[in-house]
C-alpha cells in the first residue's frame, strides 16, 4: 500500500523574499504591539469581532448532536510556566458508546488586546489539538475551532468507562498587554446515521490522510508526550537544537496488525519563522559578521522525524503556518492565517516496523527536528489496531532504503545584503509484512521530499 503525506509536500517549491531587520541586540522583529500602542484618542475600542479560519471546512455533521458535554472551561492569564489547566471527566450516561461522530469545540474569547499565543488540548497525555490564538486589535474578538476528533474514539471510550483527565496549555502572560483568553472546551457526540453537508470528494480534499490511515479509528491511542506534563510544563517535548531526540517508553499488544504515528508540531523562539530563514554560513566569516548577533543563518530546511530505538523510521518536512504576528500582524486579521487555529499534525505509517516492537517489551519512541533551532514543540499520538482473534501476530521486515538527503546550498553574500538557496531532495522506502486473522499482509510506505528554497535579502540602512 502507498500513503500519501498529508500535504505532498505543498511547497515543492518555496520562494521567500522579505526584509530583514538587523539590530545589534539580535532580537527578533518588532511585533505590533512593542512598545505603546497608540490609538484616536487614547481610546481602546470595544467590538465583537469573530476571527476566521480560511481553510477547507471540516467534514463536519450538519445535524443536532445527540449530546454535547463542556468539559474544560479556563481563563489563562499570567499562565507562563504553570501547569496545564485540567478537568476531570466524568461521561454521562445519555451519551453511551457507540458513536457516529465525536468534534470537538474550543470556544476562545479575549478581553483585550493580546499577543499570538500557542495551545494545545490533551486527553490523558494525548494530544487532539495544536492551534495559535490570532492576535486580538480590540475588546471583544473571539472565535471558535472545531475538529472531528473521531480518530481518538479509543481515548474518549476510556474516559467513559473509568474517567479521565482533559487539559488544556496556553502560555499567556499580562506583563505588557492585558489580554485575557476565556476558553470553552466541548465535545459533541452524534449517533445514526451522519450528513456530512458536503459530497466525499470535498471530505477527502480537506482532510487526505483521513481517508488513507484513518479509515476506521485505532483500538489504542498511547500518548508520546511527556508522563508528568499534567504537573510541569505541559505534555510537549521541547527540542532546542538539531541533535536532540526526546523519546517515551512504551510497549504494545503483541497482537498489533497496524501502527501509525501522529506527529503534532509548532516552532518558536528562533525558528518562529525557520521558512524565511536565511543562510549566512559564508557571510559570518566575513568581518562585518560583528554586526549580527545570535544569526539565523541555517537555512530554511527542517524535518521532524522519528525514530525506535535509536533507528529512524521517518520523517516530514512541516508545512510552514504563519503565526499572527509574523510578516505583519494586520495581514491576519480577521482571517487567520491557513493551519493556524488547526495545525497540521503529520501521520508516519510504521506498519513496515511493527517486527522491531511485537515482543512484549518496551521500547523508545523519539522525535526529532532536523537543523533545529530553539525551540519546537514536539509530542505525538501512536494509534494501534488489534488482532482480537490472536494472541499474538507474527511481523517481518521487507526493505528499509534511507539513503542521505542530497543537499543544495548556495550563497552570496554582499556585506549584511545578499541571496541564499537550499535545495533538498530524498526517497524514502520502508515495507515490512504482518500475519494476522486478516490475512498476511504487506506494507510499503514511500516517501519523496523535494524542496527548494530562495531567500533574499536587502540591506536596510539605519
Amino acid at each position: 500500500m502507498m500513503h500519501p503525506s498529508l500535504y505532498e509536500l505543498s511547497f515543492l517549491l518555496l520562494h521567500l523574499y522579505f526584509a530583514a531587520f538587523i539590530s545589534t541586540t539580535g532580537a527578533s522583529s518588532p511585533s505590533l504591539f512593542d512598545g505603546n500602542l497608540e490609538l484616536p484618542g487614547g481610546s481602546i475600542p470595544t467590538v465583537s469581532l469573530e476571527h476566521l479560519d480560511p481553510t477547507l471546512p471540516p467534514a463536519l455533521p450538519t445535524q443536532t448532536p445527540h449530546c454535547s458535554l463542556v468539559v474544560l472551561q479556563h481563563d489563562f492569564a499570567d499562565t507562563v510556566g504553570v501547569t496545564p489547566a485540567s478537568a476531570n471527566y466524568t461521561h454521562p450516561s445519555d451519551c453511551p458508546f457507540p458513536w457516529t461522530r465525536v468534534v470537538l469545540e474550543l470556544s476562545v474569547a479575549a478581553t483585550d488586546l493580546q499577543e499570538s499565543r500557542v495551545a494545545a488540548i490533551w486527553i490523558d497525555g494525548a494530544e487532539v489539538l495544536r492551534t495559535v490564538t490570532p492576535i486580538p486589535m480590540a475588546r471583544g474578538a473571539f472565535w471558535r475551532v472545531h475538529k472531528d476528533v473521531t480518530r481518538y474514539t479509543a481515548l474518549l471510550r476510556r474516559l467513559a468507562d473509568g474517567g479521565g483527565v482533559i487539559s488544556m496549555m496556553l502560555e499567556n502572560s499580562n506583563k505588557v498587554l492585558p489580554g485575557v483568553f476565556s476558553a470553552n472546551v466541548s465535545l459533541h457526540y452524534f449517533r445514526g446515521p451522519v450528513d456530512d453537508g458536503g459530497s466525499k470528494s470535498m471530505s477527502n480534499a480537506a482532510h487526505p490522510s483521513v481517508r488513507s490511515l484513518y479509515r476506521e479509528p485505532a483500538d489504542l491511542v498511547l500518548p508520546i508526550s511527556k508522563p508528568d506534563g499534567q504537573y510541569g510544563s505541559g505534555f510537549w517535548y521541547h527540542i532546542d537544537n538539531e541533535t536532540g531526540v526526546e523519546s517515551t517508553t512504551v510497549a504494545i499488544p503483541r497482537n498489533t496488525y497496524r501502527a501509525v504515528l501522529e506527529i503534532f508540531v509548532s516552532y518558536h523562539g528562533e525558528d518562529e519563522s525557520w521558512y524565511t530563514n536565511p543562510l549566512r554560513n559564508n557571510y559570518l566569516h566575513q568581518p562585518t559578521a560583528a554586526k549580527l548577533s545570535a544569526p539565523r543563518a541555517n537555512g530554511a530546511f527542517r524535518q521532524v522525524y522519528a525514530t525506535i530505538d535509536g533507528k529512524y523510521v521517518g520523517g516530514h518536512v512541516p508545512f510552514p503556518v504563519i503565526y499572527s504576528s509574523a510578516i505583519n500582524p494586520v495581514f491576519w486579521s480577521p482571517v487567520a492565517a491557513i493551519g493556524a487555529f488547526d495545525m497540521p499534525s503529520y501521520d508516519l505509517d510504521l506498519t513496515p516496523f511493527l517486527a522491531l516492537m511485537l515482543d512484549g517489551r518496551a521500547h523508545e519512541i523519539g522525535l526529532g527536528v532536523c537543523s533545529a533551532l530553539p525551540h519546537w514543540l514536539v509530542n505525538a499520538n501512536l494509534h494501534l489496531w488489534v488482532d482480537y482473534w490472536s494472541d499474538a501476530v507474527q511481523a517481518g521486515p521487507v526493505e528499509y532504503f534511507v539513503p542521505a538527503i542530497q543537499m543544495n546550498r548556495n550563497a552570496e553574500w554582499r556585506n549584511p545584503d545578499g541571496q541564499s538557496e537550499i535545495g533538498a531532495e530524498g526517497l524514502e522506502r520502508f515495507a515490512g509484512w504482518v500475519s494476522s486473522s486478516r490475512g498476511n499482509l504487506t506494507t510499503e510506505v514511500r516517501h519523496k521530499i523535494k524542496l527548494k528554497s530562495q531567500v533574499q535579502v536587502p540591506f536596510q540602512p539605519c
